[in-house]
């Protein structure tokens, strides 16, 4: 299946589910594979999507990330299944996971609240990927754990450091939303408002 294909089954996999559809960098488009039914990855093996904590250590312990992207719908049993949105790139990790496709979903709530999830991880990728990342304090990344599964909660790691991780944990969701202003309180013009929002 070439690109173009693979990029129109994702697409459609999220909308046959109501969700928005997550971005992928154009760089990786190409890359996309589908590793099992309805989970997506640019990189290879068969990623375990339900286990975020995995994902996370994993972007956390790698000394030069290079961009990933994984995505789909993966979980068990009946409350726990989700829709997750891994985005990775050397100065930013976004991981997001949304309880979907189980009894105690909330559409109405839920799904606007994945686009929004979808929207401020792309904001945030660009500003991160940008040629002088404004925010970003050299050699520092920034990781965001959205999920519905696990604490929202975001940090700033330093990997030359090795000092250890403190997280800046949420009692309710918006990782996103916080971790953008904390990039605007380091430098005043640093990410599109909205992130804000």
């Amino acid at each position: 299946m070439n690109g173009q294909d693979m990029l129109a089954k994702i697409a459609n996999t999220f909308q046959e589910q109501g969700l928005a559809t997550p971005w992928i960098p154009p760089n990786l488009a190409g890359q996309m594979v589908e590793r099992a039914p309805g989970v997506f990855a640019s990189h290879a093996g068969e990623p375990n999507l339900y286990d975020l904590e995995g994902f996370v250590a994993q972007y956390l312990a790698d000394p030069a990330p290079v961009p990933t992207v994984t995505l789909g719908f993966a979980g068990h049993g009946l409350a726990s299944q989700g829709a997750h949105y891994y985005l990775t790139g050397p100065h930013l990790g976004v991981f997001l996971q949304l309880r979907w496709g189980t009894l105690f979903d909330q559409p109405d709530d839920d799904a606007p609240f994945w686009n929004l999830m979808v929207k401020q991880a792309r904001e945030l990728y660009a500003a991160a990927d940008s040629p002088a990342p404004a925010g970003f304090p050299l050699g520092q990344r920034l990781v965001v754990v959205e999920s519905y599964f696990n604490r929202p909660r975001f940090t700033w790691v330093d990997p030359q450091a090795g000092s250890p991780i403190a997280w800046t944990f949420l009692s309710s969701r918006g990782a996103l939303s916080l971790a953008a202003i904390d990039i605007r309180r380091r430098v005043k013009t640093a990410v599109p408002a909205s992130l804000s929002a």
